[in-house]
């Protein structure tokens, strides 16, 4: 998958907004938390994702996934888009915006099953 293709998925996901920061980083949030940090800089186009403690040292072992920097300690992995098939990348995505939600209020959690407006 491509960057086009991340962001056409991200943007379907509920509450997703879709921000550029530190310059030239897409960032996807919920409720203003990232889950997903794409870096266009590379060669190969990247994206930073968080997992749980056990994925974590499931995924790092992996070709392409390594431990993401400066946020490895909080369980954050930094994927090669292409490295993994896109089945497991949208999966990924997934998880990381569960984990992300998970830490929401109830409040904020529950407003998320509106439709999300920034869908195309």
């Amino acid at each position: 998958m491509d960057f086009k293709g991340v962001q056409g998925y991200c943007r379907t996901i509920a509450g997703t907004t879709e921000d550029l920061k530190w310059g030239c980083h897409p960032t996807f949030c919920v409720a203003d938390k990232i889950y997903a940090i794409v870096d266009l800089e590379n060669e190969a186009v990247n994206m930073t994702l968080k997992t749980s403690a056990e994925l974590f040292e499931v995924f790092t072992q992996r070709e392409g996934i390594i431990p993401a920097p400066y946020l490895a300690r909080n369980k954050w992995i930094n994927v090669q888009l292409n490295a993994v098939d896109d089945s497991t990348l949208k999966a990924l995505i997934d998880d990381s915006y569960r984990h992300v939600v998970q830490k929401l209020s109830k409040k904020k959690r529950d407003s998320l099953s509106q439709p999300n407006p920034q869908a195309d």
